[in-house]
């Protein structure tokens, strides 16, 4: 038997989004610090179920 994250890249697309609106509740975003720039994937919090 395999576990999740180790057959995550062989799931569809479809079966992963139906396990993620299963578990996951929200993402939280915090604000950034200054204007502009890219995207800063620290500031993501996952809110699981």
């Amino acid at each position: 038997m395999t576990s999740a994250p180790e057959s995550w890249p062989d799931l569809m697309t479809s079966q992963k989004r139906e396990i993620v609106s299963t578990y996951l509740s929200a993402v939280m975003v915090r604000p950034s610090q200054a204007k502009g720039g890219p995207f800063d994937p620290e500031r993501a919090e996952a809110v699981w179920r």
